[in-house]
């Protein structure tokens, strides 16, 4: 057995795309598939009570139903053609029963139960709920792109700003699914027991098992293909705009509407399995073409849907569903969720001909012929524009894609139109993407690298301005950057419309720049003058990518209201972004008619975002990207950095100084003291416990250490202090991307603060760093039987392996030598023990 699977009796599974998606993972290491919602507020009464269990060569599944009785009469004899049932363990005969908030939750002991069943050449362990569709040919797909012989945990966290708030950010809501790795399950199936003990509070299943994963130190692997849908009504507009990564479950089918129009729910997933039986790799994939002749804008989302809209609207829009679904809590106030929609319209240029999936078939010559015929009648006129075509004729569209190419995970189809006008039949090829095809066819200073890696040198950075420098700035320092003059854009067509001419002049230095001609150029690294970018980790990153193909790398900003300011998916181009060499080639030849479609933008990075979006190319995000969005101290963020290398550091002039009686030159300098010895392990934090005195140890290798006289497991202490203010001081909650805990006055939850002093290498190989005491902490010590003071502690002594780099979301374990009343800690980092618990 390779891979065990979860989910609950009344859940349609699609086996096919989940076998090949766990395929993709490496079976022999630890993962946790799945995602959480997108309401507002969840219900979560899961039951989690089938199994399924990649076999060895990925080709099949394994099944059992886990009850927690054996099947009464009307149910026997047990059919043949149904997985067979194993009764669950009596939750009962746990000494920690009394304390159980809601045993039901509990049932996350299927998984533990599972696999003490001891299958052999198990990959994958996957949990659903009963409400829930999971494509398993995309499933395995997916996870095939991880090792499995590590421990991951997979899925995704909920598309609810709230639901995350009140849970965590960084959680797999399990009504959608996630996925472990066998040796994740094989470590969680020793710790399970001790775990509930520790949090027998919990009422929430999935709650319950990120708690227990982060005290195994492993954090969600996010993937936006598993759906919580916390939502009410009709999803139509949310399944018809899917982001651009493999459909991989879509729960609470039983609380939504009918997905399909005259349908019930069963006749509704039955006909989505349709095309997912011929081609799961497409299904709900979204593809966008063009019918210049009639001035028409088609969104095909593959099996489900076609819109056809009476003009030319961009891919950067028609990427935003129109939100035709209500929050789950029916009180919520926006942000409502972790994407940005569009409002329906009644506008008859912006309101969409509206046709569901009917029918799938093979044809001769490779070819799938997906139907899609209409739903009702749009009841509008046509749009005003000149050149504009009524598409009230059309009944029913066909769609011809390749039987024999999968679409890869991130990739997409283009297409091409066939009408003739006054038809009732639209016909839609779907065909290999051009180079550089366009969808649409027809602070005061930036800093623009073009970036390679050899022997540990990148290129020099260029400082691009408008302008000479000054005469106070002559001559120009050897040891800055070189510049070169921006190129004059009053001299653009569209410059009288431009409203903030500065935000063009930095979104077209890529072009600019890549207009130099630098040979053996594999990415273009953008970042604002008020940002700290650490190479080598973002180098290091960088590598995992293929620089052949187009990626645009960066990440959202850490405040929930800039993001639904502008998009959650934009790259915040203050902490910085990364665009692959062909991308940046693309972009080249493709910017000045962006910036001509939209000259009312005013921000840089939201035109850049769009430009890419009209080009296909979603943002791949990583958190060590930090636009830093917020105001005042951020030693609290920076103390519990996410389980990823730090890259950037952004609004370092408008946040306090990070380091305590030091100003910000002083504070960045300082830090790059560490950054200089090993980046790898920046900011990384690394959680121990010194039994004797119960205290908790979190250290921000290079920047603060924390004692906590108190046992606190890492799940709360990954969560970072609020020390912090919003950027806009009148947001009311939820205001952050991710999950925070408030500072204390209780001598049992508010840390001893040392911060980063010094860094030596020693003999034999360990670098030292040294943490001083920013001041008495003026509190009593905890009071718990067999706590101790850490008062008397002035220094902290890290001593870390000079010579092995910490990999990507790698974590390093440690021990604490402390003799009592000493006024200094020794801490020596080591690799990790299997199964070893950070709690």
């Amino acid at each position: 057995m390779r891979w065990y699977v979860m989910a609950d009796d009344d859940t349609v599974l699609t086996v096919d795309n989940l076998v090949e998606v766990l395929a993709k993972y490496d079976h022999t290491k630890s993962y946790y598939v799945g995602s959480n919602s997108e309401s507002v507020k969840s219900n979560f009464d899961f039951s989690f009570d089938m199994a399924f269990g990649g076999a060895g060569n990925c080709s099949k599944s394994r099944q059992r139903v886990s009850p927690d009785r054996p099947p009464t009469e009307e149910f026997q004899p047990w059919p043949s053609t149904s997985p067979p049932f194993r009764i669950n363990e009596d939750i009962a005969k746990l000494k920690v029963f009394p304390k159980i908030s809601r045993p039901v939750q509990i049932r996350i002991r299927t998984i533990m139960e599972t696999f003490r069943q001891g299958d052999k050449d198990m990959r994958w362990y996957v949990m659903a709920d009963d409400d829930t569709v999971l494509t398993v040919d995309n499933l395995v797909e997916v996870l095939a792109k991880y090792d499995h012989t590590k421990s991951y945990y997979v899925g995704s966290n909920s598309e609810s700003v709230k639901s995350n708030f009140d849970f965590s950010f960084d959680m797999a809501f399990g009504g959608a699914g996630y996925a472990l790795s066998y040796p994740l399950a094989e470590a969680l199936s020793t710790k399970l027991d001790g775990c509930i003990e520790r949090y027998p509070y919990m009422s929430v299943s999935d709650f319950l098992l990120h708690s227990c994963l982060a005290d195994l130190g492993i954090a969600l692997n996010h993937d936006k293909g598993f759906h919580q849908i916390d939502l009410r009504n009709d999803i139509s507009g949310l399944l018809s705009a899917h982001p651009q990564t493999p459909f991989l479950s879509l729960h609470h089918i039983d609380t939504i509407d009918p997905i399909f129009p005259s349908m019930d729910r069963s006749e509704s997933i039955n006909r989505l399995m349709k095309a997912a039986k011929i081609d799961q790799s497409r299904l709900l994939q979204q593809t966008i073409c063009y019918h210049r002749q009639s001035n028409w804008s088609l969104s095909i989302s593959w099996g489900y849907s076609a819109y056809i809209y009476e003009n030319i609207i961009p891919r950067s829009i028609l990427w935003r569903p129109l939100e035709t679904f209500r929050p789950w809590k029916r009180n919520s106030r926006p942000p409502l969720y972790m994407f940005n929609t569009r409002w329906p319209s009644n506008n008859p240029c912006e309101a969409p001909h509206v046709l569901f999936f009917d029918s799938i078939e093979h044809i001769e010559g490779d070819q799938i012929v997906t139907t899609y015929v209409r739903a009702w009648p749009r009841g509008l006129p046509t749009c005003s524009f000149a050149g504009n075509h009524s598409a009230d004729p059309i009944s029913k569209i066909k769609v011809f894609s390749p039987a024999s190419t999968r679409l890869e995970a991130g990739e997409r189809d283009c297409c091409d139109i066939e009408y003739m006008d006054g038809a009732n039949v639209t016909e839609v090829k779907y065909r290999a993407c051009m180079k550089y095809e366009y969808w649409n066819m027809g602070g005061n200073g930036s800093t623009m690298g073009s970036c390679w890696w050899s022997s540990g040198l990148t290129k020099e950075d260029e400082l691009l301005k408008d302008r000479p420098p000054t005469e106070e700035f002559q001559p120009w320092p050897s040891t800055s950057p070189p510049f070169r003059i921006n190129e004059d854009i009053t001299k653009l067509k569209v410059f009288p419309k431009i409203s903030r001419p500065i935000q063009v002049r930095i979104v077209r230095t890529i072009m600019e720049t890549f207009r130099q001609g630098d040979k053996d150029v594999r990415w273009y690294v953008m970042g604002d003058d008020d940002t700290v970018l650490m190479v080598d980790n973002l180098v290091e990153l960088l590598a995992k990518y293929d620089h052949t193909k187009s990626y645009y790398i960066g990440s959202n900003s850490d405040c929930v209201k800039s993001n639904f300011d502008f998009s959650f998916n934009m790259a915040f181009g203050g902490a910085g972004y990364a665009l692959s060499y062909p991308l940046a080639e693309a972009l080249a030849t493709k910017l000045d008619d962006c910036i001509e479609r939209y000259p009312d933008m005013y921000v840089s990075d939201f035109l850049l975002h769009s430009c890419l979006a009209d080009l296909g190319v979603a943002l791949t995000q990583n958190k060590g990207f930090h636009q830093i969005d917020l105001h005042n101290d951020i030693s609290g963020l920076l103390s519990a950095h996410p389980q990823t290398p730090f890259l950037s550091l952004h609004h370092i002039d408008t946040i306090d100084p990070i380091f305590p009686s030091m100003d910000r030159s002083e504070s960045i300098n300082h830090l790059m003291k560490a950054a200089k010895i090993d980046q790898s392990r920046l900011l990384q934090q690394t959680i121990c416990y010194h039994r004797q005195n119960n205290w908790s140890l979190s250290i921000s290798w290079g920047y603060s250490t924390y004692i906590y006289e108190n046992i606190i497991p890492r799940s709360i202490l990954w969560r970072p202090l609020e020390t912090f203010r919003p950027w806009v001081a009148d947001w009311t909650p939820p205001l952050y991307m991710f999950n925070t805990r408030w500072p204390s006055d209780n001598p049992c939850e508010a840390p001893h603060l040392f911060f980063f002093d010094s860094i030596e290498h020693i003999e034999g190989d360990q670098i030292v760093t040294t943490y001083i005491r920013a001041r008495p902490r003026g509190l009593p010590t905890c009071s718990f039987a067999g706590n101790h003071s850490a008062d008397p502690i002035t220094k902290i002594k890290v001593f870390s392996p000079a010579s092995t780099r910490l990999e990507g979301r790698g974590r390093d374990c440690c021990d604490i030598e402390y003799m009592d009343g000493a006024n200094v800690t020794e801490v020596k980092y080591r690799a990790c023990m299997k199964y070893e618990v950070i709690a």
